[in-house]
């Protein structure tokens, strides 16, 4: 990837730069995802303290067990319109984990 800019007439090429808009879209899609990840926590737990959501873990949130986590994956799926495995998700036990999975499931959609 590279930024290209004209200046004085002349085509300049930055190999392996983002130009700022694609970093300014990238952060808007990654703010974008953690949104979007939110709503899925608040469906599942809704007893969870918005404040307390992205640093939300399975050991400190009331009624996280398998069950619900299965429940969480699939309101994942749907609201991500990805088809994850639950094996893609094992270990990944609090918001930070479970958003760099779903970022990484979406870079590959």
């Amino acid at each position: 990837m590279s930024w290209r800019r004209t200046w004085m007439g002349v085509q300049l090429a930055y190999p392996g730069l983002q130009s700022p808009a694609s970093i300014l879209n990238s952060r808007a899609e990654m703010m974008d995802t953690a949104n979007r990840l939110e709503k899925c926590f608040r469906a599942v737990f809704p007893a969870l303290d918005p404040a307390q959501i992205a640093s939300a873990d399975s050991s400190a949130v009331e009624g996280w067990d398998w069950l619900a986590h299965i429940t969480h994956l699939t309101v994942i799926n749907e609201e991500f319109g990805v088809d994850a495995d639950f094996e893609e998700f094992e270990g990944a036990n609090s918001f930070a984990a479970i958003l760099e999975r779903v970022e990484r499931l979406a870079a590959r959609a």
